[in-house]
């Protein structure tokens, strides 16, 4: 048997065979090879062969998601963790105002208009008083909507039966959102 494994056993037989090995043993070196960018992954592969245990992506970088990722009313109160979200994530304005408000008759209301650099039509629009100034007891002013870009209309009313003084340099913090 070893006189006829001599007999073929030739230069050429003995380079093919280990060309053979060379190229199987190549073959497992490109099934180990290490990705080092997003464009080498399959599309729609996030968690790849071990998926998360937790109902979270944790695999997923912080902050590597932005609005152009999310489908458009995709999420909802239940998806944002609470306490997580700032005015800086909110579109719209934020501004400081001061205010005068005149003296106002017993049983009307009336409406006003406040620049608010920001504003746009069809935002939210939420105030606060701010500073020591407080309004005249049972005078309300409230928010109506925003009527222009940059324009907020208010209203103010007196339901008393009497007279209502007005007051000068009040604060107010203005913010809208869409």
């Amino acid at each position: 048997m070893r006189q006829r494994l001599r007999s073929h056993l030739s230069y050429a037989n003995v380079i093919a065979t280990l060309s053979l090995f060379l190229v199987l043993g190549g073959g497992t070196a490109l099934g180990a090879y290490v990705v080092s960018s997003n464009s080498q992954i399959g599309p729609d592969t996030i968690s790849g062969h071990h998926p998360p245990a937790s109902r979270y992506n944790d695999n997923i970088i912080s902050r590597s998601i932005d609005a152009t990722d999310v489908a458009a009313n995709s999420l909802g109160g239940a998806n944002i963790q609470n306490e997580s979200l700032t005015l800086a994530d909110i579109a719209g304005a934020d501004v400081n105002k001061s205010v005068n408000i005149s003296a106002f008759p017993a049983e009307t209301c009336g409406d006003f208009n406040l620049n608010i650099p920001g504003a746009k039509v069809g935002d939210v629009v939420v105030w606060s008083f701010t500073g020591n100034l407080n309004l005249p007891p049972r005078l309300t002013v409230e928010p109506l909507k925003v009527v222009a870009a940059d324009l907020v209309r208010g209203r103010v009313c007196n339901p008393t039966e009497t007279f209502t003084q007005g007051v000068q340099g009040l604060g107010m913090r203005v913010i809208t959102m869409r």
